[in-house]
């Protein structure tokens, strides 16, 4: 964090409720609860995502955020709560029900001008448009050569 300065606002956003087809989204999910197993109808995807603030912990989350993602929940780190100097990490989990690829953008809202990075410290940008590089990994679609939504 380059400066104390204002509050963040962690994000994980996908597609909007009801864009993707319900088969990709319905699903049987499966937990044990108080020793008991438990299976619960979900028509949206399932979200787990937890902010870390490495300066003062690597394994207890600031907070964390588990949810049906029907709209986005963003995590608030306060002003007061962080310091210039500081890394936050963020965790995802992403439970698509039968899509072949879990689509979302990690990101945060500050007045600040930050970068996300991976673990390896780089900004990670994979495309699910077919073009490279790519987030498909078991298909050679690199688009539709030609097409043009233009209206004629």
């Amino acid at each position: 964090m380059p400066a104390k300065s204002g509050d963040l606002y962690f994000t994980v956003e996908s597609y909007y409720a009801g864009i993707v087809p319900n088969v990709c989204t319905t699903g049987t999910y499966t937990y044990t609860q108080n020793g008991q197993q438990q299976s619960q109808t979900l028509t949206y995807p399932l979200l787990y995502f937890a902010v870390y603030n490495l300066n003062k912990s690597t394994t207890n989350a600031i907070k964390y955020n588990y949810y049906v993602e029907q709209y986005q929940r963003p995590i608030v780190v306060q002003e007061a709560d962080y310091a210039a100097g500081d890394v936050f990490k963020v965790s995802v989990q992403y439970l698509w029900f039968g899509s072949p690829a879990s689509d979302f953008t990690v990101g945060v809202y500050s007045k600040q001008s930050l970068e996300v990075k991976d673990s390896t410290g780089a900004q990670n940008k994979i495309h699910m448009d077919g073009s490279l590089p790519s987030g498909f990994t078991s298909s050679t679609y690199l688009g539709m050569n030609g097409w043009s939504a233009a209206m004629n």
